[in-house]
């Protein structure tokens, strides 16, 4: 325990505690805490007879189903009209995204008091945009307030759902920090665990666990200058405090036996709060690990001034960011946003090969949502996707061409990419000097997920991304690297180009009969010659 402490701890050292109280308060976890990066993907076809691949960006992946679930974590005392007006705004702005594309979004809640109630995650639609608000309208019937059982809640539910990638979940709690009985995550069944005290007006009667007994142990109005050092401190209390005084919360019951925390002994234990806050803080810390969560502060203005440790300690988990419920319902439905580019280079490995980025409009194709964009060469290395307005193109791609392996193009964003419609940028490359020599060259990955080393279409993409609302440009964010292959055959044998001899066999009866005729006439002419020369000579003399 004290080990999985000092880890988390040593996480939150770096966030600096703001002393300035905002009415709305919130913060998600970046894509880092939950995921290696941004939704993306990208995609290449194997080398046709020309050497060819067609390779597709994608934004978000287009391996993945377009769901996301968004789960409200409701503290009962913060859902006022302000609130549930906000939340109603958010979802009906959903639905408007959601009802003409090919997307899904399921809405979730939570809410808590000493009894924990759920609204298990929903489809929205246009007959259930109103079912969250109206679940807020429900008061839970036990008194009390259990922020670490309705966080455990709603992850719960969040982990339940397999068939949505946890980069699509979203988490919001919505509370004015003002907690004082946690639940034990180690059962399915909800408990609350309170510890009761005493004061300096009677330090040897018990008073049931409540908010108050943080202003006993600390004195009245008391924040924290640090939480970090707060929560280190209530940590190093924490386990002997629940082993020796901690008893179950009732509000109906005697409590005259059970054990408390008298008034002289307040330093040597927690409070009923510090244990509260502290079980709060492990488990949202965990959600946002995971999911995307924000912490939101809202409240009753008289419960917020009583007890000021509640904002402060959202203000804490939120990071010291201010964020409305605007700004979180563009989280759920942007992706990236406009400013975002990604800056692709072609496959090039110095006498081994190089991949050109074919510079053609036919070339190139862009779609959202599955819909192609018109495709316009405005220059030579230049060009539009979409209808231009004051801000030029919605997409445009620079090509910058070389021969020495920085050949490259940037394609960049003019407007928020999606997170419920796929955009998408397909382009071809094609393999100048391929190899003669029989062999197969590289090993084809459709998606780069092999980690094959070689014939790279591209020898690196990244994007580089633009939340909503910041004006500056994170860091590089790499996609995968496809690899293709090609197979050059060995030569087939080539014919004989003479002709067959005409000549019969020896063996032919006609042949040999021919030749035995002629063999015998010529020994008949050369001994009749020899005769007649022998008888000339002869008659001579």
């Amino acid at each position: 325990m004290k080990h999985k402490m000092s880890k988390l701890l040593s996480v939150l050292l770096c966030c600096v505690m703001l002393l300035t109280l905002l009415p709305v308060t919130a913060a998600a976890a970046t894509a880092d805490d939950w995921t290696p990066g941004y939704s993306k993907s990208k995609e290449a076809t194997n080398l046709d007879e020309n050497y060819e691949s067609r390779v597709t960006l994608s934004l978000p992946s287009a391996e993945k189903q377009l769901e996301t679930d968004v789960v409200f974590v409701l503290d009962e005392s913060s859902c006022s009209d302000p609130v549930k007006a906000a939340v109603a705004k958010m979802l009906e702005t959903l639905y408007k995204q959601v009802a003409s594309r090919n997307a899904v979004i399921k809405i979730g809640a939570v809410q808590f008091r000493g009894e924990v109630t759920v609204l298990p995650l929903t489809k929205l639609t246009e007959d259930t945009k109103e079912t969250v608000t109206t679940f807020m309208s429900n008061r839970p019937g036990i008194g009390g307030s259990n922020m670490s059982a309705g966080l455990l809640a709603g992850e719960k539910m969040l982990d339940n759902d397999q068939s949505v990638e946890n980069n699509r979940k979203y988490l919001i709690l919505v509370s004015d920090g003002i907690t004082y009985i946690w639940d034990d995550e180690s059962t399915d069944a909800q408990e609350n665990y309170g510890v009761n005290y005493s004061n300096s007006d009677t330090p040897n009667k018990p008073m049931l666990a409540g908010p108050d007994g943080w202003d006993v142990k600390y004195g009245r109005k008391y924040v924290p200058v640090d939480w970090s050092e707060m929560l280190t401190q209530i940590s190093a209390l924490l386990a002997e405090t629940v082993k020796e005084k901690a008893s179950i919360y009732d509000r109906n019951a005697d409590i005259s036996d059970k054990p408390y925390v008298a008034y002289a002994e307040k330093d040597n234990y927690a409070s009923t709060v510090d244990i509260a806050l502290y079980k709060s803080y492990e488990a949202y810390t965990r959600i946002a690990s995971k999911f995307n969560a924000y912490a939101v502060m809202a409240g009753e203005e008289r419960d917020v001034e009583t007890f000021p440790f509640g904002p402060s300690f959202m203000n804490y988990l939120a990071g010291g960011k201010t964020v409305s419920f605007d700004d979180i319902q563009n989280d759920i439905l942007y992706l990236v946003d406009a400013g975002s580019y990604v800056e692709d280079y072609m496959g090039y490995v110095e006498g081994d090969y190089n991949f050109d980025f074919v510079n053609e409009a036919k070339a190139l194709t862009m779609t959202v949502g599955g819909v192609t964009l018109e495709t316009k060469k405005i220059s030579d290395n230049f060009y539009g996707f979409g209808e231009k307005t004051d801000n030029g193109y919605p997409y445009e791609l620079t090509y910058y061409p070389a021969n020495d392996g920085t050949e490259h193009f940037v394609w960049t964003m003019n407007v928020p990419v999606s997170n419920l419609a796929h955009v998408q940028l397909t382009y071809t490359v094609k393999l100048k000097n391929p190899k003669t020599a029989a062999d197969t060259y590289g090993q084809y990955d459709r998606y780069g997920s092999a980690g094959f080393d070689g014939l790279y279409t591209n020898n690196s993409a990244a994007l580089y991304p633009k939340t909503t609302g910041s004006n500056v440009v994170g860091e590089a964010d790499p996609f995968p690297q496809p690899t293709v292959s090609y197979t050059v055959a060995t030569p087939t044998p080539r014919p004989s180009t003479s002709k067959p001899s005409t000549s019969k066999p020896i063996s032919s009866p006609k042949t040999f009969d021919a030749g035995i005729a002629l063999y015998g006439a010529m020994a008949l002419l050369s001994l009749t010659g020899g005769a007649w020369v022998v008888n000339k000579k002869r008659s001579d003399k």
